[in-house]
Order: structure tokens, then sequence, then C-alpha cells
């Protein structure tokens, strides 16, 4: 079995849950569920070492018993970052040479450098896992976002979630792979509730949607159903009774919320530029648990779901407030369910088997070289 280290930022999944429920600061719960999702995938398949950074310490306050994960305490003061970076470099020189490939998380760049260290010690090509534009990330500064592109350009390869990405990444003549998502349904079961109810699990800023939604909601004045709202990062948000906000929780219980409500909704504001670059990992969730799923506009998900999705415009507040006003004229029985016959399709064509056999591909596309420890 090919051995693939897997440099990133993402815990094992029962510890994740642990910190979480202990109160600790869990920044990037889409990161870690996106990695997560892909070291699971690739275990199926791969014998997998995740190095995790982890941005507080670890060992005192539980035990890591698994041979899956190895966590690096990497804090925000910098002598203590500068420390955990000789133990990553430390962790990656013990290692033996008997690894196949890195695939490492570019948006993070104590990760992009190592990747490069890795390579050379380790004498294997390292690919970068593109998700996601680092100048479209809320609190990276232009320098930083610049710094990581050109940190990433010297990798053999890429796995990424569009073209585009590629692009900007300057990776697309490199071998790649185009992979939109994961979708794996979970074995959680459904939230029991009294009342029916739409979910939204994710980033709470006011740029994903997550404020239009909840006012739209209200004005609505929907007597019998509820808006449950899960994530971190909340900012001002409108509260009523029949909005509940739920914190941060476990991807168990995401998954067990997406499984019980009525429908699932996706409030991200439609752009040219973000649909070219980017695809909600959210989405994947929701039509991998849940029965039905409204969203606003997305190119990919349309060519999928074209009628089996509750489309509901751009996302702007006339969108929300024709789709709400339509909602109280027609009920609920107006939102379509997921077809099942085009549901199970979804899934095969993104799920573990399918995905395997794309990172399969691309590690086979690379010719047998012993240059990578002198490579640039």
């Amino acid at each position: 079995m090919k051995k693939i280290l897997y440099l990133t930022t993402a815990l094992e999944e029962k510890d994740y849950d642990y910190y979480l429920k202990h109160g600790y600061p869990i920044s990037n719960p889409s990161n870690q569920n996106f990695h997560s999702n892909a070291i699971s995938a690739l275990k199926k398949e791969y014998e997998v070492l995740a190095l995790t950074l982890v941005p507080f310490e670890t060992k005192s306050i539980r035990p890591i018993d698994n041979s899956t994960h190895i966590y690096i305490e990497h804090p925000r003061n910098i002598i203590q970052k500068i420390l955990a970076l000789q133990e990553l470099k430390e962790e990656i020189k013990a290692l033996p040479k008997d690894f196949s490939a890195i695939i490492y998380d570019p948006l993070n760049e104590a990760l992009s450098r190592m990747s490069s260290y890795a390579k050379k010690i380790l004498e294997v090509p390292r690919f970068a896992f593109l998700t996601d534009n680092p100048f479209n990330i809320t609190s990276m500064s232009i320098h930083k976002a610049r710094t990581l592109i050109s940190l990433v350009r010297s990798s053999e390869g890429a796995i990424s979630l569009t073209s585009k990405l590629l692009e900007i990444y300057g990776l697309k003549e490199k071998p790649h792979e185009i992979i939109e998502g994961l979708a794996i349904p979970s074995k959680s079961k459904p939230y029991q509730s009294e009342r029916p109810y739409f979910y939204f699990g994710g980033t709470l800023l006011e740029k994903y949607g997550v404020k239009l939604l909840i006012e739209a909601f209200q004005k609505a004045n929907l007597e019998n159903l509820d808006l449950y709202i899960a994530g971190h990062r909340k900012e001002e948000l409108p509260i009523s009774k029949n909005v509940h906000f739920l914190g941060q929780v476990t991807k168990e219980e995401n998954a067990a919320y997406q499984k019980g409500a009525y429908a699932v909704i996706n409030p991200r504001p439609f752009s040219k530029k973000l649909d070219a670059e980017s695809i909600p990992s959210k989405m994947f969730e929701y039509i991998a648990n849940a029965n039905r799923v409204i969203s606003t506009k997305n190119t990919f998900f349309e060519k999928n779901f074209t009628n089996d999705i509750m489309w509901i415009g751009e996302g702007n507040t006339d969108d929300f407030s024709i789709f709400f006003d339509n909602l109280k004229r027609n009920g609920l029985s107006s939102i379509p369910l997921l077809d099942p016959f085009q549901k199970q399709k979804f899934l095969s064509l993104y799920g573990e088997s399918s995905f395997n056999k794309k990172i399969t591909s691309l590690l086979d596309s690379l010719p047998e070289s012993d240059c990578f420890q002198y490579c640039p």
C-alpha cells in the first residue's frame, strides 16, 4: 500500500470534537471538515500520515492515541511558532523514506514551506490541494496572499476544486486533477424537532448571506417554521423567537441537523468571480445528507440538479423576499425533494472511490525521478 504524507491543520475527527466541546479555538470548521474528509477517503486506498499544525496546546489536554495524525502545537506567539516549525522539521527528518507523495494545504504558509522541506528530505513529489483563492479570505492581507501563491508554484502538481484556481496559483501546466468536492453521507441519525425547520451551517459572516437570510425569514413571519443557524464568527445578527443560534457544532451534529431539516439552505450571494473560483463544500454535505436543498445560483450545482434544488436567484434582498413570499403562498410542499436517482448518481461521481481513482491517476502521471531532493 502506497504512503501519503498529508500536511494540514485538520485534526482527527474525534479530537476535533473533543477540543470543540472543551472550548478550544477551532477557527475554520469548513477547512477542518474538507481536509478531514479527504484524509478519510485516502485512507481507504493509501496509508496516510497527517502532520497537523494546531493553534493551541494539545499534549497536556488529551493524549493522542492514534497513528494517523501527529500534532504540532503552532500558537500565535512568534517564538512558539519558530519552535513549532523546528519540531515539524524534526518530525519530517525522522520519517522513513517510503512515502509516495506529499499533499498539503497551501492556504497555510508554514505548511507550504514545510512541504518544500519534506520534498527534499523524502525525495517525493508534492501536490497542493487548492480549495480557495487567498485573495478572497477575509482576514488575509494582500502581501500574505501573494506570498502563499508564490510558495505553491514550485509544486510538482495540484488537486484543485476549479480550473480557475489552477490559473491563479500558476499550476495549470503542471500535472493536476480537478476534484470539485467530496460527498460522503453521514451515519448520524436525524435531529428530531417538534416543528419543521430550515438549516444553515457555516461561517456566520454577512458576506456569506446569513444576515440577509435571517432578515428575510423574520420579515416573512412564518408561524410554523423555524430557522436553525450553526457556525462560528458570529457578527451582529438579528434575533427572534423562530431563529435559533446553535453555535459551533461537531461534524456529527451538523449532519444530524441537515438530515432532520425540512430543507437546508445555502445563502451565499452569487458573483461570477466567486462562482468560477470556488465551490461551496457545504453543498456536497447538503446533497449527501439532506432531503431538500435551497440555494442561491451556482453554476456547478445547477448543471447537476437543475430541477431538484430550489434555486432562489443571486442571493440579494429581493431574491430572498420573493422566495419567502412564494413559500407563504404555496406552502412547504413547493420545495422539491432531491431526486433519489440523481442524488445517487452524484454520490457515485463525488464519493470516496471516485476521489481515490483521481488521486491515483495523478500520482501515476508523474515519471519516476530521483531529482526531488535537488529540484527547486
